[in-house]
């Protein structure tokens, strides 16, 4: 059974799996049956660092050349996202509220929008390996989650 608790995965943990440098968080998460959550801003992220980690390339010559196809197939994208929970809607808040967090925190639009899309749903954790959330999670009431140790503090394993 799923647990009712639920974490909004950045890019990043997912980009970090895919390349085998940063498991061990994604690992513990799935392991513990909480409902793992993206939305198409991660999903968008997630394929294109996956696409230019693996094809070497620009994204452009890959797609002139006709390569996606072929690392799609040969890396398998979509089983790291099967065990996620897709969020399909956003609400006009999140409209409203992205240019507030991009002057309010110096933040990229896509990063707004994850933490935005996060605050909407009602989700209270955000697992994200991009320092560029502390502070913004810190002052507006989410908890970063990005490490093992920092999912104990919060979820101590007995």
């Amino acid at each position: 059974m799923v647990s009712p608790i639920r974490f909004f995965l950045d890019t990043s943990i997912l980009a970090e799996y895919k390349k085998g440098t940063k498991t061990d968080l994604l690992d513990e998460l799935i392991q513990r049956e909480y409902l793992l959550c993206y939305n198409q801003i991660v999903l968008s992220e997630y394929l294109f660092v996956t696409l230019a980690h693996y094809g070497q390339k620009s994204l452009r010559t890959l797609k002139m050349s006709y390569y996606i196809p072929e690392l799609l197939d040969k890396h398998d994208v979509e089983s790291l996202l099967e065990p996620l929970h897709f969020l399909k809607d956003t609400d006009e808040s999140v409209v409203r509220d992205v240019p507030r967090l991009m002057r309010e925190y110096n933040l990229l639009p896509n990063d707004a929008i994850i933490f935005s899309h996060c605050q909407s749903s009602g989700i209270q954790y955000l697992a994200s390996y991009d320092s560029d959330f502390r502070p913004l999670c810190r002052k507006e009431g989410i908890s970063l989650i990005d490490s093992v140790e920092a999912l104990n503090i919060h979820f101590p394993v007995s």
